[in-house]
């Protein structure tokens, strides 16, 4: 994995990984997926959102409002697509991700999706206001970035 960074590499959060996987989350992870159609960018996924994803689809399975052939059509879009590139996690991922646990944030998918983004250099597109807030007043590095700031 190449580890220049900056907006031309962006790791996603699993929030812009369901709408690919034909779950809807509304206007603004839309709007920050289409702006991705006209960007030179190479775009980044963990497993560990497909896992977080995966929970979405069981629920969604448990409401009978699952849609299998899309899910899969989106997986084999992510898996297959030379635009979406998977992270493989290492050590410092993990051992900085329960840093963060005990640090006081408690989403363990969200502290490897941050830390991925910091020790792979990429930036983290995210609409998680709360975990923006703890990075901010944690004083960490801030690689987060929302769909309001990609560039038009």
């Amino acid at each position: 994995m190449r580890s220049r960074g900056g907006e031309s590499e962006i790791l996603l959060d699993t929030s812009f990984l369901l709408p690919i996987l034909g779950f809807n989350l509304g206007q603004s992870v839309e709007e920050g997926l289409k702006r991705f159609e006209e960007m030179d960018v190479t775009l980044y996924y963990s497993q560990f959102s497909l896992l977080e994803a995966l929970w979405t689809a069981a629920r969604s399975v448990r409401r009978g409002r699952f849609n299998a052939g899309r899910f899969k059509a989106g997986l084999l879009s992510l898996t297959m697509s030379p635009r979406f590139m998977r992270i493989t996690e290492n050590i410092k991922v993990y051992i900085e991700a329960l840093r963060l646990y005990e640090m006081g944030h408690k989403d363990i998918i969200d502290n490897i999706l941050y830390q991925d983004s910091r020790v792979f250099n990429l930036r983290f597109l995210t609409v998680d206001g709360e975990l923006r807030e703890f990075i901010r007043d944690g004083g960490l590095r801030d690689t987060t970035i929302t769909p309001e700031e990609l560039p038009p």
